[in-house]
């Protein structure tokens, strides 16, 4: 399949129960986007529903999607047939918040700890996001890490509307007995008994588990009515935390928070608490000690090379959740706009570029540089792998967050210049501490370097 309408087919990005996703370029103006096609997995589907209703209730999807404006719901940029299918196209961005936390088709493995800071800020747009859909009468009955998209600012963009329904309005003879409504571990407890009875409670619940889970790396238990305590396995989450998570947490829909507003509303005094008491134990502390890093000390690779998925860990150091294997102690010296690594002997663009950019555009930003002579160099090139590797750090201390940043903020997804195929390249989280690959297509930051 090489055209859907008028879009052509870039990459297979994903396949859900009743649709497939796909990387596809709109006509003349080359931009990529998201296309949805209808496309059940498992005839079942389609003998237990029809094709008619699968369709049909694609439609409601779409019309959903592109009833609501708001800067946390996905917006719809198309909609058409192909061969009798139906089909709608939105932005299309190459991470979600399951990508960031690592998480896996084995949902109960481990995944990646995220700072409270940002677990606050990912957790607080996903409920800004539901208040409106609420409002509108919509539930979701599907919010999961890998339905919450990121953008290149880390803006929370919600999908996948395909299991949502509308407040009060029967739906059973949309669905077959036993057929399950809902993701595994994140569906609220009355979702899996009356999936056609929830109400906007059901959504909050598997907010509440997504916290748990960014702060912890873990999925509570959801044989335990109350699971450890988020303070007991994240030491930068005071003990006045915990109560929160009974509460968002709650077996029985009643117990739970009222609304998204609600939980909200509480969320946010939480997290300014913990920044005045924060900024408490900052006071008289030096901010820049942050030229301590925990770092690989010893000359590395300066040269690109291919790295197939399948060797990508062993190859570079990673461990199962894609962080290094080990850090060691290095000094990182600020002067005129450079980051300046001695023990390695590398010169970072301490700024980095402006704005994110695809594996292509980066290539010609590099060009820029050494062209203008950039800070008096012009030896600037994309670095490796190994090198970006350099500048991740484990997960910080609480005493961390008192310490200014290395490098500008903001500058997160950074760009190497090691190929994974010849269609994806590799960067670094340098925010998370993580490598990943991502399309050249996608977008992300450039921090130049050179050889000292």
């Amino acid at each position: 399949m090489k055209k859907i309408g008028r879009y052509e087919i870039k990459g297979l990005l994903g396949r859900g129960g009743m649709s497939v996703v796909f990387k596809a370029m709109a006509p003349v103006t080359g931009r990529m986007v998201a296309l949805k096609l209808v496309g059940p997995r498992d005839e079942l589907l389609i003998d237990l529903m029809g094709m008619d209703r699968l369709k049909e209730l694609f439609r409601q999807e779409a019309k959903i999607m592109g009833s609501i404006r708001h800067p946390n719901v996905a917006a719809i940029l198309d909609y058409d047939l192909h061969q009798g299918r139906p089909f709608y196209t939105m932005e299309y961005h190459s991470h979600s918040l399951g990508t960031v936390m690592g998480e896996t088709y084995r949902i109960e493995d481990p995944s990646r700890p995220v700072t409270l800071e940002k677990s606050v800020g990912y957790t607080s747009q996903v409920l800004k996001g539901l208040e409106r859909l609420h409002y509108a009468g919509l539930i979701h009955r599907d919010i999961k890490p890998f339905n919450l998209l990121l953008t290149e600012q880390d803006q929370v963009k919600i999908i996948d509307f395909g299991l949502s329904r509308i407040r009060g309005e029967a739906t059973s003879a949309d669905r077959h007995k036993g057929l399950l409504i809902g993701s595994p571990y994140y569906a609220a407890p009355e979702q899996e008994r009356s999936p056609d009875s929830v109400d906007e409670r059901a959504d909050l619940f598997p907010v509440g588990v997504m916290l748990y889970r960014l702060l912890t790396g873990h999925i509570p238990d959801p044989t335990i009515r109350e699971p450890d305590p988020v303070s007991s396995i994240n030491s930068t989450v005071p003990e006045w935390w915990d109560p929160f998570f009974p509460k968002a947490l709650a077996v029985d829909p009643k117990d739970r928070f009222s609304s998204a507003s609600e939980m909200l509303k509480e969320l946010n005094v939480l997290f300014n608490r913990w920044l005045k008491e924060q900024e408490a134990i900052c006071q008289g502390f030096d901010s820049k000690m942050d030229n301590v890093y925990q770092v690989k000390a010893h000359r590395v690779r300066n040269r690109p090379q291919k790295v197939p998925l399948k060797d990508a860990r062993m190859e570079f150091g990673l461990d199962r959740l894609w962080r290094p294997d080990h850090y060691h102690i290095q000094k990182f010296k600020r002067h005129n706009e450079l980051i300046h690594a001695p023990v390695i002997g590398l010169i970072w663009q301490q700024s980095g570029s402006p704005f994110a950019m695809t594996w292509d555009e980066a290539k010609s930003y590099i060009q820029y540089l050494n062209r203008i002579e950039y800070n008096g160099i012009k030896t600037w090139r994309l670095p490796t792998v190994e090198e970006l590797m350099t500048l991740l750090t484990p997960p910080p201390a609480r005493e961390d967050y008192c310490l200014d940043p290395l490098f500008e903020r903001g500058l997160r997804w950074v760009w190497s210049s090691d190929r994974c195929t010849y269609t994806a390249a590799w960067v670094a989280d340098v925010e998370m501490g993580y490598i990943t690959r991502q399309d050249m297509t996608g977008y992300a930051r450039v921090c130049a370097v050179t050889t000292n």
